[in-house]
């Protein structure tokens, strides 16, 4: 587990310096606008780079999903027998699994913030220009993050976990290739518009105003789906 840890921290970090690398860091003046450009930018404009625009726009959910997509598998079907013996009740089982799920990904999360902020702290960009608006930002988005992971897990009770996070990321995929090519105003309540907070799909960035939204909304569709699955399955093996 240390060696996954350090190999995905590697793998981020490479990212980061790369990311900050290829911007202009004078045009970033405050934290929101560098929050931005890491995390929730995506650009439609250029269909010829969309592939990789998309992978950039990826990259930053890898360490979450790397390191919590078996966590289901790892402590609830790895240990059924355990968990069947000490806790008569399967709801019992999933919410406390789920509760400890939410909880280790938000601590990942603050932890992959507090390392974003301290190597664009040496880039000299002003990032405590803290206000509401970065504050909203990153609430969106950690819920966007949480909704992917607790997706993929309740999944995994069913199938293995590593096919479910190559259909999360083919259904991301198709998702962001629908709204490149279709800006019907349905599109924006796909599951995938939880993690946009700035799309380019003309000649400048439009903000993303219902991404928190739209990220609680399918997270409590998921989350009552899988309620209903979990019980009607009638093991976890």
């Amino acid at each position: 587990m240390k060696k996954k840890i350090a190999y995905i921290l590697s793998f981020y970090l490479m990212f980061l310096f790369y990311k900050l690398y290829s911007v202009d860091q004078t045009s970033l003046n405050n934290g929101y606008e560098y929050f931005i450009n890491i995390f929730g930018m995506l650009d439609f404009t250029n269909q010829k780079q969309f592939v990789w625009n998309v992978i950039f726009w990826l990259t930053p959910q890898l360490p979450l999903i790397l390191l919590f997509s078996d966590y289901f598998e790892r402590n609830v079907i790895s240990n059924c027998s355990v968990l069947v013996y000490r806790y008569s009740s399967k709801s019992h089982i999933m919410t406390r699994n789920v509760i400890g799920l939410v909880v280790q990904s938000v601590l990942v999360m603050l932890l992959q913030l507090v390392i974003t902020l301290v190597i664009g702290g040496m880039y000299r960009i002003p990032i405590w220009n803290i206000d509401l608006k970065l504050l909203l930002a990153v609430a969106s988005w950690m819920l966007y993050l949480t909704f992917i992971i607790i997706v993929i897990n309740i999944f995994s009770l069913f199938c293995n976990s590593i096919y479910i996070v190559i259909g999360m990321l083919l259904s991301t995929w198709l998702q962001l290739f629908v709204m490149s090519v279709n800006d019907k105003h349905i599109f924006r309540y796909l599951p995938v518009n939880g993690g946009l907070q700035y799309i380019k799909n003309g000649q400048q960035f439009v903000e993303n105003t219902i991404s928190g939204s739209v990220s609680i909304g399918w997270s409590i569709i998921i989350i009552l789906l899988g309620v209903v699955l979990v019980k009607k399955k009638k093991d976890y093996v």
